[in-house]
């Protein structure tokens, strides 16, 4: 996990984890797991990739995780909507 973020007002937590590279169902079955063993409920993955195949998606939103591609190329304010926006189910409104 590469870092924790916290919104106090809501005591909600989210775990976030970046890749360079493709994700994989391993990335998604390693992230679940240590979200699962550090009490963690929602996570989201910011990768470098453009094209994140449809079942990976599924994959992760099975796991409570939202994978935010092409990270790297998107404005803070584009990466904050997509966050908040949450495809999930979990969303920080």
């Amino acid at each position: 996990i590469d870092n924790i973020a916290y919104y106090k007002d809501e005591n909600y937590r989210f775990f976030c984890e970046c890749k360079n590279s493709e994700v994989t169902e391993k990335d998604i079955f390693i992230f679940s797991g240590k979200m699962i063993d550090i009490g963690g409920i929602s996570g989201y993955i910011f990768t470098t990739t453009e094209n994140v195949p449809k079942e990976l998606n599924r994959l992760a939103r099975s796991k409570n995780i939202k994978i935010i591609k092409d990270a790297l190329k998107k404005n803070v304010e584009s990466l904050i909507k997509e966050i908040k926006e949450g495809e999930n189910g979990f969303s920080l409104k």
